[in-house]
Parts: structure tokens; sequence; C-alpha cells
């Protein structure tokens, strides 16, 4: 797991899924602006958040997590679920 051709491929895979997630980001965006984009947006960032969150608690960094970027999409997430209309 730690040698040259497995950074490689999981680089590789890495990069497409980014793109693939902006694209998708975009097209949510554009075609679906008031309806389905809430919820696009919500699943993709809390399954996001959820893997960064034991990934790193697996390795030690949990203090990382108190970070702006963090609470920022926590109070985003907040205000599309919870806000008022």
């Amino acid at each position: 797991m730690h040698t040259a051709p497995f950074w490689r491929t999981a680089d590789k895979l890495g990069y497409v899924l980014g793109t693939l997630v902006i694209f998708s980001f975009a097209f949510m965006l554009g075609k679906y602006p008031h309806d389905l984009f809430y919820t696009y947006y919500t699943v993709l960032i809390v399954g996001l958040l959820l893997m960064r969150l034991v990934h790193f608690f697996s390795v030690g960094w949990q203090y990382y997590l108190i970070d702006f970027c963090y609470y920022a999409n926590f109070m985003v997430i907040y205000s599309i679920t919870l806000g008022k209309d």
C-alpha cells in the first residue's frame, strides 16, 4: 500500500472523482438551482465531512477539525436544513 504504483493509481482516482464532483456540482447548480441542488449539496458535504472525520480520528489529527472551513460548512448545512425560509 505504500508503493509508488498504488499512490499513482490513488492520485488518478482522486483526480477523476474530484473532477466529476466539480462538474456535477456545477450541473446541479445550473439545472436545479432551487430544489435538488440543496439536497445534493447536503448529501455531498455531509458524506465528505464524515469521511474526513473518520480519517482524521484514525491518524490522530482530530484537532485539525477545529478550523474555520469546517465551521463554515457546518453553518451552511445548518442553514440549509434547519434555517427558516
